[in-house]
């Protein structure tokens, strides 16, 4: 049975969602033409949301697109650079596996 330490410990080490609002909202606008196939988009990006990393967001809207992988980089350059120029950083994001598994005494292998 945990104690009320362990429960503190377990929400501290939690990202938890911020609702998205204009201090962490960046307007990102796509213009990429590679090879003469053309993506224009825009939307916001929530810097702050767990579960939005910008790799994967890319990879996944490229595959569900139907376009070459060759504009995933592009896409990942974009939204980081709007990032980076908007000053809006996004909270450090906390992996549990692998804190659990650096705490985790070595055996001997």
């Amino acid at each position: 049975m945990k104690g009320p330490q362990g429960i503190n410990n377990a929400q501290n080490t939690c990202t938890k969602f911020r609702m998205p609002t204009s201090e962490n909202l960046i307007p990102i606008r796509l213009d990429i033409e590679i090879d003469g196939l053309r993506l224009k988009d825009a939307f916001t990006w929530n810097v702050n949301d767990p579960d939005s990393e910008i790799h994967v967001f890319a990879r996944r809207t490229i595959k569900d697109l139907k376009y070459p992988g060759n504009f995933i980089t592009p896409v990942v350059q974009s939204i980081q650079g709007k990032q980076d120029s908007s000053g809006l950083k996004a909270r450090p994001r906390v992996n549990n596996w692998l804190t659990k598994r650096e705490s985790m005494p070595q055996s001997g292998i």
